[in-house]
């Protein structure tokens, strides 16, 4: 019961409550400009969507590894703490294809932020170090390079292996999901597109928030569903097992003419209690 309370308590919005219950209620963002641009309005639009307190982490120019990039710019693996939030929202990885390798021979740089089968790599230790600390993760592919091209122009390649590999980690791991901006937006969809071409507009801003508040709904809906299942999977477990249990004792009766007695003894949060014989 308590895991469903605090699973079914994702989708509430908490209220006057201790600081640190607060903040599991709460969803942190980091990453890089995508989500950081406009002031940070894709993720207060987010927060807003969600009724949510939002931590945004995200800053322009920032790397997943950090490595040759700006010295003043946290690195993506530096900006989650270890906070007991509920989600950590992130993108990655566009500033490391674009500066490490210039989006040509970059099969190194994409191994090291995450290997071909979503196993390994920087951005798999980040999503590691985050469930360690029990919040779930929403991964964040990058929408396309836009019809009219831009600085990432040869990166589009890099990019689909990128986003590829984030919805290969996502399917391995329990409580990691994976959702690409270019579910919204389109190459032609130019008002969403910054005059830089890279960055979004506030109109494109505000689309991503309210998309990623839908894909952490749409999550809650499933972590729920997913905590029925294994809980109709144990009260099945437990059943079974009480039924040998009694046909056992019934055969020793049997067998010995000496009485078996059985007990029930707790287990917690499945509603249904496992049978001790002696």
């Amino acid at each position: 019961m308590r895991v469903w309370l605090a699973l079914a308590g994702l989708l509430a919005l908490a209220a006057c409550a201790p600081n640190r219950a607060v903040m599991r209620e709460s969803v942190m963002v980091i990453g890089d400009s995508i989500l950081a641009w406009n002031g940070g309005l894709a993720p207060e639009v987010m927060g807003e969507a969600l009724g949510r307190r939002v931590l945004d982490r995200s800053r322009s120019g920032a790397r997943v590894s950090g490595a040759g990039g700006y010295g003043f710019v946290p690195e993506i693996a530096a900006q989650y703490r270890g906070e007991a939030v509920a989600w950590v929202v992130m993108d990655g990885g566009g500033n490391d294809l674009l500066g490490e390798c210039g989006c040509d021979g970059c099969d190194p740089v994409l191994d090291g932020l995450i290997s071909a089968d979503g196993r390994s790599g920087e951005i798999a230790r980040i999503v590691e170090r985050i469930r360690a600390g029990g919040a779930r993760v929403l991964l964040v592919g990058y929408y396309p390079v836009s019809d009219r091209g831009g600085p990432f122009e040869e990166c589009r390649d890099e990019l689909a292996v990128l986003a590829e590999r984030m919805g290969r980690l996502a399917a391995l791991r329990e409580g990691v999901s994976f959702a690409s901006l270019g579910e919204v937006i389109g190459a032609s969809d130019l008002e969403f597109y910054g005059p830089d071409r890279v960055h979004p507009t506030e109109a494109g801003s505000r689309l991503i928030g309210r998309f990623l508040a839908e894909q952490i709904e749409a999550d809650a809906l499933r972590a729920v569903e997913d905590q029925r299942r294994k809980t109709r999977a144990a009260q099945r477990r437990i059943k079974a097992a009480n039924a040998r249990k009694i046909a056992e004792a019934r055969a020793r009766s049997a067998a010995t003419g000496v009485e078996v007695r059985c007990r029930y003894i707790s287990t917690g949060d499945f509603g249904e209690r496992l049978l001790s014989c002696r």
